[in-house]
């Protein structure tokens, strides 16, 4: 026998790509259907979010919820108390909410989502080093509003035991939560959009009659998106340094596990997810040199949502600040957009 030797890695490179686009042109929900008038929006949403939440695995919902609240203390021009809640059985979810100084009566409150690194307090003003996500959930209380961050599973005070005493207060533990919950039927995705569901029912509980908005950074990007299409309650959103496409993001290179649920890429790709926001107010982050979610394809899945807000009669409610910069928090027009459009 004679011949060439094949490159084996190679032909796993383009045996993953060709499962994943294969998968994603069979997918359940395609935008597409709407927009060339094969199916009507509201059922073909209303599908794609039966089998999301099936995907997810959302655990039951408590009757009822107990929230414990700390004493209030000075936090550069806002004040700040720590707050406790339970989300689920055995998991008593730490946050912290933010309030300005003169807290109008009519202001809304917004659910701040972190990313990867130290957990919540990387976004309350906590901890002095300066990060991507630029202490955002301080600027929201600076512009008036109240700001509400919880701390997501496997990140800050709920890791498990071995990265709690890694000495790393950056470590997560997201590899070994995902796959343990996976190994028992849940997903660590819906955990964490459970924690964000319960944080509304407590915001309301806390604040009630004030609209309610959500904001996140990275994978608290991807939290803030599933919870924005699963919950009604919520009223206004920013995704920052998410909004994509699957095949250009966490299908095309490494992300965290936690980005993954099962058989998402048969049931839809992102662009149909962030078209079921619509036509509620929604705003994208995209940074020119973000290297995991890169802008050219979050302005050309841009083109798809914002013909759903067209074909919905509501265009001037989705906007997308494409800036020049990094995988970070930009906030020059997500703040104000915010205050705008939570109602």
């Amino acid at each position: 026998m004679s011949g060439t030797i094949p490159d084996t890695a190679a032909d796993m490179d383009r045996l993953l790509t060709n499962i994943c686009v294969q998968t994603a042109e069979k997918r359940a929900w395609n935008i597409a259907d709407v927009l060339e008038g094969r199916a009507p929006f509201e059922s073909w949403r209303k599908g794609l979010l039966d089998a999301l939440r099936t995907s997810l695995v959302l655990p039951a919902a408590l009757k009822d919820r107990e929230i414990c609240l700390s004493h209030w203390e000075q936090a550069a021009d806002c004040r700040r108390r720590r707050f406790t809640y339970l989300a689920e059985d055995g998991l008593p979810t730490p946050g912290y909410i933010l309030e300005p100084e003169h807290l109008d009566a009519n202001a809304p409150a917004v659910i701040c989502l972190h990313g990867h690194g130290y957990g919540c307090r990387d976004i309350v003003g906590l901890r002095q080093e300066a990060s991507y996500q630029k202490k955002y959930a301080l600027t929201v209380a600076s512009a008036g509003m109240i700001a509400v961050a919880p701390e997501l599973a496997g990140f800050g005070e709920l890791r498990l035991r071995e990265d709690l005493d890694s000495g790393n207060g950056g470590q997560s533990s997201c590899h070994r939560l995902a796959m343990g919950l996976l190994a028992c039927g849940r997903t660590l995705l819906g955990m964490r959009v459970n924690q964000v569901i319960a944080a509304v029912d407590a915001v309301t509980q806390l604040y009630p009659g004030r609209p309610v908005g959500i904001m996140g950074i990275s994978g608290g990007g991807t939290v803030a998106l599933l919870t924005m299409a699963l919950e009604p309650r919520l009223t206004a959103c920013v995704i920052s340094g998410y909004a994509n496409t699957f095949r250009d993001s966490i299908l095309a290179m490494h992300h965290c596990v936690d980005n993954y649920w099962p058989g998402m890429a048969g049931q839809m790709e992102m662009p149909d997810l962030l078209s079921c926001v619509a036509p509620r107010p929604m705003l994208w982050e995209t940074g020119s040199r973000d290297p995991i979610y890169p802008q050219a394809a979050a302005l050309k899945s841009a083109e798809v949502v914002a013909a759903v807000y067209r074909l919905l009669h509501a265009p001037d409610l989705f906007t997308v600040d494409a800036f020049e910069g990094i995988h970070e928090v930009h906030g020059t027009k997500a703040i104000g957009f915010l205050k705008s459009h939570c109602a």
